[in-house]
């Protein structure tokens, strides 16, 4: 089933839905806007982070230098080689060191990791010059000096590995990056996580990071956002890698910035619609109130609305100017001005009412024109037409304006007399009765006369419900006053008129009017 909306509904839910479109679609494109911004922002802090721990990275590498040069000068004066390396390894400075021929042969190692030194130097021997040598394995740092000459006058080379949790520390990566993790690899090799000891997890990420071929730019991999920087003179490259939880958090909290503001701009938009919509279909309704009587035909009740100055006021004014035409079209008679008989009887039914209601009284007078099939004979339907709308000013100007009069029919009116007693009905129809037949109709040089007979009956609230026995009493007096020789008031046996009146008015008896 259809469900029909009145204005007032009609217009919060457009304006409704127009609000939660504009709403939603501005809140979306703030949080893409403010999104991208987020991620630049990220992305530029990332890139921060590269170039920092880059710069931390080759500080490190420097001092190993220097701290190699110094060592292999230490060598070349010592007499005792094996001796040094294995007081250098002993004091925890570095994990392993060895002397390295110039045909890259080890000739002397001391300490746990030298054969870890050892396959390293053996993997890049035929690629490296006899400058510095900086490498950097799983086990740690291999730095491998320029050539010197020992007390033997042999060239040699010196080779140390710096473990991890050293070069860890010189970087500082855990205390500078504490929301992501700085990982260096060679391919999807990992040779140097945030931890000394490389985890799966970390290597596995660094697996999918390489496969997934991010460059420059951060970007999202799993769980993860990751950015990463070449570091050539490593042969490795540097990586950035973020959780989504903490690249996420700040734009989690934009989306309920933007869904809350959303929310409170829209419920205050709704409620700026319903006063609107109030403002708007108030007038409206009671504009539609006002013209309920036009449903009703009840046309002579002005409408009552408010002039607003707008649509709605001109409106309503137009409603106004359709009612009095449409009153005058469908409840006027056209000849004489005065309501017609369908007006009429709608008027009776409500004047009964009324008067059953309040216990008031009322009166109907029903008048004929005496002889006028004679004036129509004698001087033309014209000349007629004249006399009634002379009888028919005359019987309105004798009214109140709550008295209602209209034309029954031909040459016949009726007068409904609300809140009058008989005596004064009496009053009315004489005043009436008497005007007309001192004011003739002038018509074509020649004084037109004409007379009025009259008959009168009080509502009798004896299941007269309708004002239909009221009616065929009054008719019944008219015929009456007809045949006691016309241009008279004649009462109903049902008016009950006392001698005071019976000088002025001819009561129609049981008797007579049998």
């Amino acid at each position: 089933m259809a469900v029909r909306l009145k204005i007032r509904g009609k217009l919060v839910l457009s304006f409704s839905a127009v609000m939660v479109l504009v709403l939603s679609g501005l809140g979306y494109i703030t949080y893409l806007t403010f999104a991208d911004t987020i991620h630049d922002h990220k992305e530029q802090i990332a890139k921060a982070h590269l170039e920092n721990i880059r710069l931390r990275l080759s500080r490190a590498i420097t001092q190993q230098q220097l701290q190699v040069s110094e060592i292999e000068r230490e060598l070349a004066q010592a007499s005792g080689q094996t001796y040094e390396l294995g007081r250098l390894v002993d004091s925890g400075a570095i994990a392993g060191a060895a002397l390295i021929s110039q045909d890259w042969q080890v000739l002397t190692s001391y300490g746990k990791t030298t054969d870890i030194a050892r396959m390293a130097l053996q993997g890049v021997a035929s690629t490296v010059t006899d400058s510095p040598l900086t490498l950097l394995v799983e086990a740690g740092l291999v730095l491998v000096g320029p050539p010197f000459r020992g007390n033997t006058d042999e060239v040699l080379r010196l080779a140390i590995l710096t473990p991890k949790k050293t070069f860890l520390k010189q970087l500082d990566v855990n205390d500078q990056h504490s929301n992501g993790t700085i990982m260096l690899g060679r391919g999807a090799e990992l040779l140097l996580g945030s931890q000394a000891d490389a985890s799966h997890q970390e290597q596995a990420l660094l697996a999918q990071i390489h496969s997934a071929g991010l460059g420059n730019e951060l970007t999202r991999v799993g769980h993860v956002f990751a950015i990463g920087e070449k570091m050539p003179e490593l042969n490795v490259r540097l990586w950035y890698v973020l959780p989504d939880q903490v690249y996420l958090e700040s734009i989690i909290e934009l989306k309920n910035r933007v869904i809350a503001a959303t929310i409170i701009i829209l419920w205050c938009s709704i409620w700026i619609v319903l006063i609107v919509a109030h403002k708007i279909a108030h007038p409206i309704r009671a504009l539609s109130a006002a013209t309920h009587g036009m449903q009703i035909s009840e046309y002579s009740v002005p409408l009552k609305y408010k002039d607003t100055g707008d649509e709605v006021g001109d409106l309503g004014s137009r409603f106004e100017g359709m009612r009095l035409h449409i009153e005058g079209l469908i409840s006027k008679d056209a000849l004489s001005g005065l309501y017609n008989r369908r007006y009429l009887m709608h008027a009776l039914e409500l004047e009964v009412s009324k008067a059953m209601r309040g216990h008031q009284p009322l009166c109907c007078l029903m008048m004929d024109l005496d002889h006028f099939k004679q004036v129509n004979d004698t001087y033309g339907h014209q000349c007629g037409d004249a006399v009634i709308k002379n009888a028919a000013q005359v019987i309105q100007a004798s009214l109140r304006n709550y008295d209602v009069s209209a034309r029954y029919g031909g040459e016949e009116f009726v007068v409904l007399l609300p809140m009058t007693t008989i005596s004064d009905a009496v009053d009315v129809a004489e005043r009436i009765r008497a005007t007309i037949e001192k004011s003739p109709v002038h018509w074509e040089g020649q004084e037109v006369k004409a007379t009025m007979s009259i008959g009168l009956s009080p509502f009798i609230n004896q299941g007269d419900t309708d004002g239909a026995a009221m009616i065929n009493a009054a008719d019944d007096a008219l015929y009456s006053a007809k045949r006691s020789g016309r241009n008279r008031v004649v009462a109903s046996a049902e008016a009950g008129c006392d001698k005071e009146d019976e000088a002025a008015v001819d009561v129609l008896s049981d008797t007579a009017s049998a």
